[in-house]
């Protein structure tokens, strides 16, 4: 089940968005359609007012990004700035009903593409803005919190993306990803009500370093809000994984390195470097 709500932001304002839905269920296939409305307020607001009560079998994020030139989209969205709440649901439709209803109770929609559909079909869905040959970039980190300070700067950051693939996205946690315990598996931070992660994509290879300065910038402006720690599909920095443990985690898994790994072979990736290799 899956559910989209995009949120014109048409100037550096905070207090005015017009909105779009798109959405879908992920149960069986179908088809949904679109309707428009006005929302006054901050859509990073009201996510943090509803995710804390959202159940363990539903979860969204929010999505700053830029309307793509999609089939699915009314041509008169393309290209600009938008806000996305996307969210998905592992129970029945109806199951789910009551928190998308909480969605559609923000305003009347301006677009609401809602109806059931498999699950691989919601994970292909935007298939076609990553072709082959794109180039991409992506920082992210752990949130201890979205306060105010951190939804106004990640507005502007927003207003500020150098191309139509430069996305910023604030997930939800918790649930029962939050109840596992700390030392019960090598992802040790689980605490984190939030995690973002700023995306970024691009075809000329000239602009390449305004979009990486940017998610730079993006995770820079949530240092107060950072927990230090970093999840692994969210980092583009080559050498970046001792962001992703503590030190007792990661002395643990350099350990595990020496044994099965001790030549490093298997480097290629968020590397967690062998206890007795010099890095």
């Amino acid at each position: 089940m899956q559910k989209t709500v995009k949120f014109r932001t048409p100037s550096r304002l905070k207090d005015r968005y017009e909105v779009v839905i798109e959405g879908s269920l992920a149960e069986s296939p179908g088809e949904g359609d679109w309707l428009a409305y006005e929302f006054h307020g901050k859509p990073g607001v009201w996510y943090r007012e509803w995710a804390p009560g959202a159940p363990d079998d539903f979860t969204a994020l929010v999505n700053l990004t830029t309307a793509p030139p999609l089939p699915v989209i009314p041509e008169a969205w393309h290209g600009k700035k938008v806000a996305a709440l996307i969210a998905a649901s592992a129970g029945s439709p109806d199951a789910g009903a009551p928190q998308f209803a909480a969605f559609r109770d923000l305003a009347e929609p301006i677009a609401d593409l809602l109806g059931p559909m498999p699950y691989t079909v919601i994970q292909s869905l935007i298939d076609p803005l990553w072709p082959k040959g794109i180039q991409a970039y992506f920082k992210g980190t752990n949130l201890s919190r979205l306060d105010d300070a951190l939804i106004d700067t990640l507005t502007d950051r927003h207003q500020d993306a150098p191309g139509p693939q430069c996305e910023i996205h604030v997930h939800q946690m918790g649930g029962a990803v939050g109840r596992v315990g700390r030392d019960e598996t090598a992802f040790v931070e689980r605490s984190m009500p939030y995690v973002l992660n700023a995306v970024t994509g691009w075809q000329d290879s000239a602009a390449g370093q305004s979009h990486r300065d940017w998610a730079r910038n993006v995770v820079a402006g949530a240092s107060d809000q950072s927990t230090g720690l970093a999840y692994s599909n969210f980092l583009g920095d080559p050498g970046a994984g001792r962001a992703l443990y503590d030190a007792e985690t990661y002395d643990r898994l350099a350990a595990l390195k020496d044994r099965y790994d001790p030549t490093n072979l298997f480097r290629l990736n968020q590397n967690v470097v062998p206890a007795g290799s010099p890095g």
